[in-house]
């Protein structure tokens, strides 16, 4: 049988929002994040929300800000355009 919980919206979310730490570096739009999820940018948005309480777009943010805390703390020789471009 088939878990129902695999498949839903909430859940692809769930995952696209876990697997975005891992590519900072591309340009997100709402509509590329959305569109991953094979939502609309409302619903993805909506969901979004409920799951981190926070915008896509502040989200993304604040996932960039963290991996670029990471990489000066890990690597205080890298220059801050490395650090960015890396962070996105």
């Amino acid at each position: 049988a088939l878990d129902p919980s695999l498949s839903s919206s909430q859940r692809a979310v769930e995952l696209f929002l876990g697997s975005l730490r891992e590519h900072l570096d591309e340009e997100w739009t709402l509509e590329r994040m959305a569109a991953a999820c094979g939502l609309g940018r409302s619903r993805f948005s909506d969901l979004c929300k409920q799951l981190t309480n926070m915008s896509p777009g502040e989200y993304l943010t604040k996932c960039r800000l963290e991996q670029a805390v990471a990489l000066l703390r890990e690597r205080p020789g890298l220059s801050v355009t490395a650090v960015a471009l890396q962070a996105g």
